[in-house]
């Protein structure tokens, strides 16, 4: 089974497999993973040194007939793959659904051959494929503790609010990724840090000589996607650039393939503290 699908700018979307009689796709090229620039310096001796190492962008490539109403359907898909606009890839196989964004670089048809062939060429600098639901986790959580009967003496609870300092963090993908990180506030916290226990890497705000005070109601964003890394506080329905309260050496923390476990400190009130993590679990081909 595989399906793919076309999303604009606006939202709206056009299913390009299952509709044989509008559209037929016969090939989609470019979803293995992509390559690599590989920059090297020569040795003295024997053999070069591996200086940088970066992932290209990926160029994806849709090949589909035109049936039907060739002219209306051909006009049809004009509206959702636009040159040089923002488009959206939902691309289903038997084991993954995920998504990607690109901008459309041609689209070029055979317009007056007996069959009429569409090719789609969709230029896509972030390369990497995103699992179709988000992950969310949360460093706090609520622990149920639902009991019967209910005619005993002292009350019984049915859900316990239990802090946990230790969270584990699965990322189902076979590369690296960056995620969102919310801190909320239930009360003032003072120097908020969050750590990475694996590699010991950590992104924290305010320190000793710079204190950062996070108020009650107060939530940080942290986005740590590539070319896409901030920091904002959102204090009264106000958002407030807070780069510069960033603790020194503080990283913008990346999820593994597999675990990752993660925990939080602060030099007061961290028992107010609440974190929630999200992220797209990321594929390098399907």
């Amino acid at each position: 089974m595989f399906q793919i699908t076309l999303e604009n700018s606006k939202g709206n979307r056009l299913e390009l497999t299952g509709k044989e009689n509008q559209y037929q796709v016969y090939e989609v090229d470019g979803l293995y993973p992509p390559t690599a620039s590989i920059s090297t310096s020569e040795n003295i001796g024997d053999g070069s040194i591996v200086t940088n190492s970066r992932v290209s962008k990926r160029n994806i490539v849709i090949y589909l007939k035109i049936n039907g109403d060739v002219e209306n359907n051909r006009l049809n898909l004009y509206q959702y793959a636009q040159t040089g606009k923002y488009i959206k890839l939902y691309i289903s196989t038997e084991s993954k659904n995920v998504w990607i964004e690109g901008r459309v670089e041609s689209i070029e048809t055979t317009m007056f051959n007996m069959t009429t062939i569409c090719q789609i060429s969709v230029l896509c600098p972030e390369p990497y494929f995103k699992d179709l639901e988000e992950t969310i986790n949360s460093i706090s959580t609520i622990k149920g503790n639902f009991y019967f009967p209910f005619y005993t003496v002292e009350p019984i609870p049915f859900s316990v609010y239990e802090k946990i300092q230790i969270l584990n963090l699965l990322n189902l993908g076979n590369i690296k990724c960056g995620m969102t990180i919310e801190i909320s506030a239930k009360g003032k916290i003072l120097n908020p840090v969050i750590y990475n226990r694996e590699t010991q890497e950590f992104i924290g705000f305010g320190c000793t000589q710079r204190p950062f005070e996070m108020q009650p109601s107060d939530r940080i964003i942290v986005t740590t996607y590539t070319n896409n890394k901030k920091v904002k506080l959102i204090r009264n329905a106000v958002e407030t650039n807070i780069f510069n309260n960033l603790r020194p050496n503080s990283t913008f923390l990346q999820l593994d393939s597999g675990d990752n476990t993660f925990t939080y400190s602060a030099d007061d009130g961290d028992e107010f503290i609440d974190i929630k993590f999200r992220h797209y679990s990321n594929y390098e081909g399907i």
